[in-house]
């Protein structure tokens, strides 16, 4: 039986003579300004300046809650949350790429950026990263990042967490501000001691051949963010920059060797 002999229905005849069926031009849905507000929140991440020839492998996309900061006069920006920061400076190193810079800088060389960039949103669970199909949280990147250290550096990377990171939760009482400032100083201690000084000299004076390691970085991540949050007041930022000038350096010198074109500091 063909389908032109099978009755059909008055009603349902009414309905499509009524309303035949026709294809329709397609409409265009981009969101213009949806397209606007995502630049304003992507932050690209860059090939090394010696490493312009590299094949550009690299690919994902690393979810902040806050907006990063443009670090002095130069074009690129840091997190402004010490772990947010620790986790985009780890990314850095482990991937040889420096720090992003904004998605619609027209000043950008376009053959310099990786397919890696850094995007601003409002969720839970941030920082969070997304690499393929897969997310992957914030408990699951620092748990994977722990991995990294070795010894003693966890322990100090565990100290700095839980006496610094307080302040960036808007907790400003005198015993959590004086443990924040003796942690800092033993700091100042580690990287003056005999054990370490021969490290960090060398970091100082940008001896290429000697390698970094996760604690540099952790450190480096909050001495910044400390210095430039608006969330730590005056009177502590200038007890960074007078009592522990040490940890300030080490830390200008690390963010340089993660992105050897950065000037001034």
């Amino acid at each position: 039986m063909s389908l032109s002999s099978i009755p059909i229905p008055g009603p349902i005849s009414t309905l499509f003579t009524t309303f035949p069926l026709k294809t329709y031009p397609s409409i265009d849905i981009n969101d213009t300004s949806l397209e606007n507000e995502l630049i304003t929140r992507t932050y690209n991440f860059q090939k090394k300046i010696n490493d312009k020839d590299s094949i550009n492998n690299y690919s994902f996309t690393l979810l902040i809650k806050n907006k990063p900061i443009n670090w002095h006069q130069s074009p690129i920006y840091i997190c402004i949350d010490p772990i947010e920061l620790f986790i985009q400076l780890s990314l850095c190193y482990k991937n040889n790429i420096t720090l992003p810079i904004k998605h619609d800088n027209d000043a950008a060389n376009d053959l310099n950026l990786v397919d890696s960039k850094m995007l601003i949103v409002d969720r839970p669970n941030l920082p969070s990263m997304i690499i393929g199909n897969r997310m992957i949280y914030k408990k699951e990147i620092l748990a994977n990042l722990k991995l990294r250290f070795v010894g003693i550096q966890l322990q100090l990377a565990n100290l700095l967490d839980k006496d610094l990171y307080p302040l960036f939760q808007g907790i400003h009482t005198d015993n959590v501000i004086e443990r924040a400032k003796q942690t800092l100083l033993q700091f100042v201690k580690f990287i003056e001691s005999k054990h370490n000084q021969t490290h960090y000299n060398k970091l100082q004076n940008h001896d290429e051949k000697e390698y970094l390691n996760y604690l540099d970085i952790k450190l480096t991540s909050y001495v910044l963010t400390l210095l430039k949050s608006d969330k730590i007041d005056s009177d502590f930022k200038n007890f960074i920059k007078e009592s522990c000038h040490n940890v300030r350096i080490i830390a200008e010198v690390t963010l340089k060797r993660l992105n050897p074109e950065l000037q001034p500091y």
